[in-house]
């Protein structure tokens, strides 16, 4: 407790506000006349740091903290010597500014209040709060983005920023240093990549979309008004296209006619892909849609994805596929895609889909190929890809299945072209030899 001009100070250790890495913040209690008023400071402790008795932090020794919070990082987690000093002489700071600010009022003949006085101290010490915002952990602003955006986006996109705020979390151990958006430079995304690569074991395409979606979260902190470092923009990530698994004209026909009457969950799994397979829609969009979105001979919806609406042709095949469940309340009988992609791979097991495919994946520099028999790369997406290719080999052109798809932009569908391309020069090289 410290003595000010006229007022009192003391400091609040709120063990009640305990934040996700068990630290508490510290307020400062300024008191006049029975009147009061807090003003939160930057300090953030464990409850071993802090003496409330003497109103000071203190440290802690490595045999002490590792008996208090063994689950904590000693080098990483608990303030050093200096740290803690570095806090005290803040805190003095503090009550040093008060005493001034008591001061300028009593010279200037001007009675004040607790208010004044805090909100005196909150314009003084600006500065310093601009710097801390600068600061921001980067795993604090991804969770506040979340909880801000949870009625808005899609789960889905949610749960990818989630897992990015945790491999960062694991970095920050593994480095010992917090990631903070001033830091955020190329040298930073340059060892979170190359981290994620060799001691996660991570593919160098999961590594390159995780740098990448810190890219993205990086671009919404400035929408936040969040100072960033701007280095990161220098970190570019080479991404190598995804293998397009795709089934043949004769792989769907098989699908479609293999006899699932004494299977029900398979038969029943087999019309929700074979519907996307031949009108293009995601799986979100399979399990969203309701009769309400079946018009006579087309499709009408809303993409959950991107909200984007969509008007799609109803062929024969698919309108085949909804008169087996007219009498039910939604037009298809679809199940968790964990499931259907289960499901699925063992359905095309036994349609015989099993010519082998090679798979190549990077770690870092290193080339890795394995092979695969297809029923094991099909998912329920397969069904979109599987739509694209066969769409553009029946003869439409790209952009009137891009209009079906959604697809915006011709770079992202264009290796659905290529892939048609390949098929081609196979079916002449077998009919020409």
């Amino acid at each position: 407790m410290g003595k000010a001009t006229k007022g009192t100070v003391r400091f609040w250790f709120r063990f009640d506000k305990k934040l996700k890495d068990d630290t508490c913040p510290i307020y400062l209690v300024y008191q006049i006349s029975g009147q009061r008023k807090n003003y939160l400071t930057s300090t953030r402790l464990f409850p071993c740091n802090w003496d409330n008795g003497n109103q000071m932090a203190v440290f802690v020794s490595k045999a002490e903290a590792k008996k208090l919070m063994p689950a904590k990082h000693y080098e990483f987690d608990f303030p050093i010597h200096k740290e803690i000093q570095a806090i005290n002489n803040y805190h003095s700071s503090l009550i040093k500014d008060i005493a001034t600010i008591e001061d300028g009022f009593s010279q200037a003949g001007t009675p004040y209040t607790v208010s004044m006085v805090i909100d005196k101290l909150e314009r003084v010490r600006r500065p310093e709060q601009v710097k801390e915002e600068k600061s921001e952990l980067v795993t604090d602003f991804i969770q506040r983005f979340i909880n801000d955006n949870a009625a808005t986006k899609e789960p889905g996109t949610l749960k990818i920023y989630g897992a990015v705020s945790n491999h960062i979390q694991e970095f920050e151990k593994y480095s010992r240093k917090q990631v903070t958006f001033d830091k955020v430079d190329y040298a930073l995304f340059n060892e979170l990549h190359g981290y994620l690569i060799r001691e996660k074991d991570f593919r160098t395409v999961t590594a390159n979309k995780t740098v990448t979606v810190l890219r993205t979260l990086c671009n919404y902190a400035k929408k936040y008004n969040i100072q960033v470092n701007d280095g990161f923009t220098d970190f570019k990530v080479k991404n190598t296209q995804a293998e397009v698994i795709a089934l043949t004209q004769s792989e769907l026909d098989i699908l479609l006619n293999i006899d699932l009457s004494a299977n029900k969950r398979l038969s029943g799994v087999r019309d929700v892909f074979c519907f996307s397979c031949t009108t293009g829609l995601r799986y979100s969009d399979l399990d969203a849609l309701g009769w309400e979105n079946i018009k006579e001979n087309e499709i009408r919806i809303t993409v959950k994805k991107t909200k984007q609406k969509l008007t799609i042709p109803l062929t024969p095949i698919p309108k085949e596929i909804l008169a087996r469940y007219k009498d039910r309340y939604k037009p298809l009988p679809t199940i968790s895609d964990q499931k259907t992609n289960t499901y699925l791979k063992g359905l095309c097991q036994i349609a015989g889909i099993d010519s082998p495919i090679e798979k190549v994946i990077f770690k870092g520099n290193k080339r890795v190929s394995e092979i695969h028999p297809k029923y094991e790369l099909i998912t329920i997406h397969t069904g979109r890809k599987t739509f694209a290719t066969l769409s553009l080999e029946k003869g439409m052109n790209a952009e009137e299945v891009m209009k079906v798809t959604g697809h915006k932009h011709y770079q992202s569908f264009k290796r659905y072209v290529s892939i048609t391309e390949d098929r081609k020069s196979e079916s002449m090289h077998e009919a020409w030899g």
